[in-house]
């Protein structure tokens, strides 16, 4: 059994164990019996420390304070301090419900955040069936963990605005590469004032719309509910104003959607359509040399071009554009289908990928085993194909690249919110409701063709 097949099964097998269950029951679920690699490594962690509740959420503690009372563990000191810790906790248990995940929380007396009294309101949670612990060994350096039960729905809400609402207001950035910190700028200088300005319009239009999509459930393995979306698109750029630049879209937004869970959005109901520009990066390197490429740049054998062959190519081209090294390409593509992220634990282990990343690293390490083919191949092969833009392989020309496709995506989207249609970015490909379809194309080719004279390849 492929480790996809086995995800979706534990993932299963686990819900359907947990339904309906309470943990005093008679036949309450065994902490074991929940597959520990499932919680720990691929359900998304939320942080109780970075928690700020809502009036409405607070409310909502209050009332279940007086159940959380009612649990033998519970002792009547400290109840300020212990009602304002649970609102805390909701806050971070309906962020968990949102994205299926879970709600870290410490027992090892020596965290910072351990107290007797947080502990106490967490165990009172559990023993009324609140949530469910998977406590962490003695010892380990990893933080147990409280899965949100059923009980809890009635607290969750469809607008994750309505319990974690949007506090951003600057809409631009500019961040130190190597860092990743932000780095302090002028905003009256005229490319950051304009990006403002034109990223408050278009936030502001998307907003009035009811933007939602059907969730595709790990624990299902099939889509369930309809989710509300609240897209925040913000610019930024890294190092000078000349790089970078994309676009992105915050915790609530659609670009860490997977594909299949996009072509379900809807704007007040309605469904959308999303076109994007054919291998965008390779085809802007021909225009810039003035050729009219029109073929597909990551079929390397042309027609006959497998699509497990075009996946590798597509991944190993786009990372030898950004790339300085033919070395560093290669180690980037076998990146991308790696099932760890750069990050690391307090042990030094590299931690999971979890949702839409995981699943591609997953479909590239298939297309991998399929193809029977090396990164270090396909880049001399691409090298063969292309040697009119040969010479960007491993050059870092991604930078900049991402900052035409970036102008190109804001004029895009100006255009719509000037008339107060809402349109998504995914950086190169762009989401309208689907009776703007055909408008969509025609502003994507008409803002392309003013910087090349060349038309895109739009799909």
């Amino acid at each position: 059994m492929s480790k996809r097949k086995q995800l979706t099964s534990a993932l299963r097998t686990a819900k359907l164990q947990l339904a309906g269950k309470t943990l005093n029951s008679p036949d309450r679920l065994p902490p074991a019996d929940i597959p520990r690699w499932v919680v720990y490594n691929h359900l998304k962690a939320i942080s109780i420390d970075d928690a700020n509740p809502t009036t409405e959420t607070r409310r909502q503690a209050d009332y279940l304070f007086e159940k959380v009372q009612q649990a033998s563990v519970f002792k009547s000191t400290k109840i300020g301090d212990k009602k304002a810790y649970l609102a805390r906790v909701l806050h971070a248990l309906k962020r968990a419900m949102y994205h299926e995940g879970c709600v870290l929380h410490p027992r090892n007396f020596h965290h910072d955040a351990f107290s007797k009294a947080r502990l106490q309101v967490i165990e009172a949670l559990i023993e009324i069936g609140m949530v469910f612990e998977h406590r962490s060994p003695k010892g380990s350096p990893k933080m147990s963990r409280l899965l949100p039960m059923p009980e809890l729905e009635e607290y969750a809400d469809a607008d994750p605005w309505a319990f974690d609402p949007n506090q951003v207001t600057q809409f631009v950035s500019l961040r130190e590469r190597k860092t990743k910190l932000e780095l302090p700028f002028d905003p009256s200088i005229h490319i950051a004032r304009d990006t403002q300005e034109r990223l408050e319009l278009i936030n502001q239009v998307n907003s009035r719309y009811e933007i939602t999509h059907e969730h595709y459930s790990e624990w299902d393995a099939d889509f369930t509910e309809r989710r509300r979306l609240r897209p925040v698109h913000r610019a930024i750029f890294t190092d000078r104003w000349e790089w970078h630049g994309r676009l992105y879209t915050g915790r609530y937004g659609h670009q860490s959607l997977r594909k299949i869970e996009r072509r379900t959005i809807e704007f007040n109901g309605c469904p959308s359509s999303e076109l994007d520009f054919g291998g965008m990066h390779p085809r802007l390197l021909y225009h810039l040399r003035e050729i009219d490429y029109r073929d597909d740049p990551y079929k390397l054998w042309g027609d006959d071009t497998t699509e497990a062959q075009r996946r590798l190519v597509k991944t190993l081209v786009n990372a030898a554009i950004n790339a300085t090294t033919r070395r560093q390409a290669i180690q980037a593509s076998k990146f991308q289908m790696s099932r760890f992220t750069k990050e690391r634990d307090s042990k030094g282990k590299r931690r999971y990928k979890t949702g839409k990343k995981l699943d591609d690293a997953i479909t590239l390490h298939q297309a991998y085993r399929e193809t029977d083919m090396t990164f270090g191949g396909i880049y001399d092969r691409a090298v063969r194909r292309h040697p009119r833009i040969a010479d960007y392989f491993g050059s870092d020309a991604g930078m900049w690249l991402m900052r035409i496709d970036s102008s190109i995506a804001m004029d895009v989207m100006y255009h719509f919110a000037k008339r107060c249609i809402p349109c998504l970015s995914c950086h190169d490909s762009f989401i309208v409701p689907r009776q703007h379809e055909q408008d969509l194309r025609e502003v994507m080719n008409r803002w392309y063709s003013l910087r090349f004279t060349y038309f895109p390849v739009i799909k």
